[in-house]
């Protein structure tokens, strides 16, 4: 039973690894209705005229956000490269750009070709933004999204909805999380079942020789939840640090490296199953 569970396992996890990230609606001429959200921002209400709502969900313009998020700690600038033809983000920095919301439409067709997006983020050219759109000569992303890719640089912050406020807050210099710091879960702890460091098999292949079994070595050990939980859960214990599971032997599930016959060495992101846009611990039921 072990075996099957860790070839299930193994080959689901290198089966998507291969699936590409797609944007949320695909195609062009998406409705797009212009409205103005507000955001607590250190203790202050800010509004953001800039934005719109596509399928139900909320876009902010590049430009946006930084006039949202300028003169706090994750302020960052934003301009045009005419040169390369790429939008340019420079983290830590002013926003020294134009108003963002005059002459902007009430309406507007959005384009999301599904051809991805490039910006040149601190120098280097990034593609890691998904869901975009285009509309009136502007990019719009959800504000979620943008703030996961800023962990760890200079222009971090953390975004969540108080329940307690009714408000969307914004954290600036926190690192992401999408839940409030303050938040206290129903779960005392996270139930886990423990995988080895070590080979393990994975399948049976057909070869010229004859049948071979086709093995792959775990170099850590890894947990994967018994029972399914709630984020608002898996928060609650793993805190503001997913790494919560790291140890000299065992790693958190999401990030086990493993090796393949011919040596290679691959890892298994995928072990972090999503709800919505934050990771929660999978569970044997999400792979039977």
């Amino acid at each position: 039973m072990k075996k099957r569970f860790i070839s299930i396992l193994l080959t689901l996890c290198m089966a998507l690894a291969l699936l590409p990230m797609t944007a949320r609606a695909v195609g062009k001429g998406v409705p797009a209705m212009r409205n103005e959200i507000r955001f607590l921002v250190n203790g202050k209400l800010v509004g953001v005229p800039a934005t719109y709502n596509i399928g139900g969900f909320n876009y902010l313009s590049l430009r946006g956000i930084a006039v949202l998020l300028n003169g706090t700690a994750a302020q960052f600038d934003v301009s045009w490269d005419s040169e390369y033809g790429y939008a340019k983000i420079e983290t830590g920095k002013p926003y020294t750009g134009e108003e963002v919301s005059a002459g902007l439409p009430e309406t507007a067709d959005a384009g999301n070709t599904g051809e991805g997006f490039a910006v040149y983020l601190d120098g280097e050219r990034y593609t890691g933004l998904n869901d975009v759109y285009f509309i009136a000569d502007r990019y719009y992303c959800q504000l979620r999204e943008f703030a996961e890719r800023m962990n760890g640089r200079k222009s971090q912050f953390n975004v969540y909805w108080d329940e307690g406020l009714d408000q969307a807050v914004i954290e600036p210099g926190a690192w992401y999380t999408g839940v409030s710091p303050n938040f206290v879960g129903t779960a005392p702890e996270i139930e886990m079942a423990h995988v080895s460091a070590g080979t393990h098999y994975l399948t049976t292949a057909t070869t010229s020789g004859g049948l071979k079994d086709i093995s792959a070595t775990l170099t850590k050990g890894y947990y994967i939840g018994k029972t399914e939980i709630t984020q608002k859960q898996y928060q609650a214990v793993m805190g503001l640090n997913p790494s919560y599971f790291d140890g000299i032997d065992d790693g958190w599930v999401g990030q086990v490296p493993y090796t393949l016959p011919d040596g290679s060495i691959s890892y298994m992101f995928d072990l972090v199953h999503s709800s919505g846009t934050m990771p929660r611990v999978p569970f044997l039921g999400d792979i039977q």
